[in-house]
């Protein structure tokens, strides 16, 4: 078996596709017991998964996630090591996660590092502990961009899946946050929350929030940017992470979206153009037609 050769997200990748599935194969077949070993130790981001989940190559990158993800669902001593897994993985997010990403690299690490925290918390947390979780990654979410949060947020969802009433009590504050704070890191982080626990639940299970509402409301609010550029932050990741129950109002918003990349503020510009990327990945061409 050969060594796992990542390149840098920041660069080109030079490797062929043999070479580029060779350590892909090599990742996924790494042992996980080292990865659990890594994560107590507090030498998580020397591991070779969170080499892994800064990689060039997506194929690498999400087998990166899928063998961290095995390997913590293969702890059996939940209470001992399952929750040590937990505390590892929050004191990373606190310290080390806590500042913001330099390069993609590192915010595809930090993003995969949070969704292995929310795999962790919803393995081998109570009920309280999960709710507790789910604050903390809202929190978190503030220390990435937006890729990472793509990342991160998913795992939120299956917080959200297990603790349902807690998950949707949060939307309310969250909705607030990102169509009304003036600090994009913010509006950013309470998008991909929603998004998160859009996931998890449902959007039928958060229609009394009328989100779709708000969206659309605070895009056409030409007095209020911090609106515009919230709204399309949720837009955004909405269409990358809530799940297909948002695809037809992808569809129907998709025009007023497009509209606003010609918007006078630079900040609700670069929310549109990241909003049209976002739909573009998750939707078929078909769909936009």
């Amino acid at each position: 078996m050969s060594e796992i050769s990542c390149a840098s997200i920041e660069t080109a990748d030079e490797r062929s596709a043999e070479e580029v599935a060779e350590a892909k194969e090599a990742l996924l077949a790494s042992d996980r017991g080292e990865f659990v070993d890594a994560v107590r130790s507090g030498k998580l981001i020397s591991s070779k998964c969170a080499i892994g989940l800064g990689d060039v190559s997506e194929d690498i990158r999400d087998a990166a996630l899928s063998v961290g993800r095995a390997a913590l669902s293969e702890v059996s001593d939940k209470e001992g090591v399952g929750r040590a897994c937990v505390e590892a993985l929050s004191t990373y997010l606190t310290g080390q996660g806590a500042c913001e990403p330099t390069s993609h690299s590192e915010d595809h690490t930090h993003g995969g590092i949070l969704a292995f925290y929310g795999h962790a918390a919803q393995l081998f947390e109570d009920d309280e502990g999960k709710v507790r979780a789910m604050t903390n990654m809202v929190a978190a979410l503030k220390n990435v961009r937006d890729a990472g949060a793509f990342i991160g947020a998913r795992a939120l969802g299956n917080l959200a899946m297990d603790s349902k009433d807690a998950a949707i009590a949060m939307v309310g504050d969250l909705q607030t946050k990102a169509l009304t704070f003036d600090d994009p890191r913010e509006r950013r982080a309470a998008a991909a929350g929603i998004a998160g626990i859009c996931k998890g639940v449902g959007i039928t299970a958060l229609a009394h929030l009328r989100i779709v509402d708000g969206i659309k409301r605070a895009i056409a609010d030409k007095k209020d940017h911090d609106a515009r550029a919230g709204a399309l932050a949720m837009y955004a990741h909405m269409c990358r992470t809530a799940g297909r129950g948002f695809e037809p109002y992808a569809v129907g918003l998709a025009p007023e979206v497009f509209a606003l990349m010609g918007d006078r503020d630079a900040d609700v510009r670069e929310s549109a153009h990241l909003a049209q990327a976002s739909v573009v990945k998750a939707l078929p061409l078909t769909a936009m037609k």
